[in-house]
């Protein structure tokens, strides 16, 4: 009698082993997949996604040009 209880509990122990082990790999796997999700979308933070075309800039003399101006540290001001 105590001989089959133990070959049923092995069984169990065995079968749930492996089914712990199985659930271990497939989140592992998940796990994985979704860090490389993140990594992929920090990689691409940096990145110049836009398609538009830059705007020339406005040079001296053209339509609504405004100089650039500034005060140094010695006081004189100084306009681009």
């Amino acid at each position: 009698m105590h001989q089959k209880i133990n070959r049923t509990l092995a069984t169990i122990a065995l079968v749930l082993g492996i089914v712990i082990m199985l659930a271990v790999i497939v989140a592992g796997i998940f796990g994985l997949y979704a860090a490389n999700e993140v990594a992929t979308t920090v990689g691409n933070l940096g990145e110049d996604t836009s398609t538009v075309d830059p705007i020339a800039p406005v040079q001296p003399g053209d339509p609504g040009y405004e100089p650039f101006c500034y005060e140094t540290d010695l006081g004189e001001e100084i306009c681009e």
